[in-house]
């Protein structure tokens, strides 16, 4: 389902073609689900032969204006994808653009630096994912956003916080040279944000798969609720969003007892701590309120 906001600012752009960037990981075979519907993607990814590649690789078309209301009717593909409002670009030049933007240098983290080794690496960066812009944008400076948007005028994101337009300002300064260059303070930035984020959707899954369990909790009290127990799911061994949202709902259902059950904590403490966290959510039917006791050695 397309948000009305999206779709009032898409049709609010200027009377041209749309340049739109998507993440093909997003996607059964996004290749196939373009073509289906008459358009001509191209690999954002050059010189690729293998068949999963290609069919994981970010794609890049230039919708008519015309065909926009069949493209948004596609499964997922304001979620899968950066919409660009560059009317006047020529097609390969804005293909060009983006191409440019794939990839990206980053620090090397102190601790994995080698004695005249190098101190920054390039990595991929995922600008034509909207969540990744969404997450990334706010870290910027105001020339690294210039270089991100280029000929654009703006682009649209529909993305985990919302729909957003970022928009060039007239006092941008010139835009930096080269490929996008981030520095230490600035990734840390974005991992706090992606935490945050992360935190929020699980205490939003919480919110209703637990009704009961969180309904005297404010918004906020649920969100440190989730970051406590993040911090007792890590120290057991976890490390995704799926396990520290698994351990939550497992303290909610036995009122935190899980926190004081040895046999428990043996069995999920270790490197497998996320895929035993679900291990007891599939049993989670007959759990009756109550983890399952599970021995260390089951």
């Amino acid at each position: 389902m397309v948000p009305e906001e999206f779709r009032k600012r898409l049709f609010d752009w200027p009377d041209a073609p749309v340049p739109v960037a998507f993440d093909g990981a997003l996607f059964d075979d996004l290749p196939s689900l373009l073509k289906n519907a008459g358009f001509k993607p191209r690999s954002l990814f050059l010189e690729q032969t293998d068949r999963e590649i290609q069919r994981t690789s970010p794609q890049y078309i230039m919708a008519p204006r015309d065909r926009l209301e069949l493209l948004l009717s596609l499964p997922d593909i304001t979620t899968g994808g950066v919409f660009w409002n560059a009317p006047g670009v020529e097609e390969m030049a804005f293909y060009r653009h983006l191409r440019s933007l794939t990839m990206v240098r980053l620090p090397v983290p102190e601790e994995e630096q080698k004695p005249g080794g190098p101190k920054t690496e390039m990595h991929v960066f995922r600008h034509f994912d909207p969540a990744t812009v969404a997450i990334t944008m706010p870290a910027m400076k105001a020339s690294q956003r210039a270089r991100l948007l280029g000929p654009a005028k703006s682009l649209l994101l529909d993305a985990p916080e919302g729909v957003f337009e970022a928009k060039c300002r007239d006092n941008w300064p010139s835009p930096t040279l080269g490929a996008l260059c981030f520095t230490s303070d600035q990734l840390e930035g974005i991992s706090n944000d992606l935490l945050d984020r992360s935190r929020k959707k699980i205490a939003e899954w919480l919110r209703l798969d637990q009704p009961l369990a969180t309904e005297s909790m404010t918004n906020m009290e649920l969100i440190n609720f989730v970051k406590q127990r993040e911090l007792e799911a890590r120290n057991l061994g976890a490390s995704t969003e799926e396990g520290f949202g698994y351990y939550s709902k497992l303290w909610l259902i036995s009122n935190g007892e899980i926190t004081h059950q040895q046999e428990t904590q043996k069995f999920l403490c270790g490197p497998y701590a996320d895929a035993r966290l679900r291990v007891l959510m599939n049993q989670d039917e007959s759990l009756q309120g109550k983890p399952p006791r599970i021995s260390a050695n089951g």
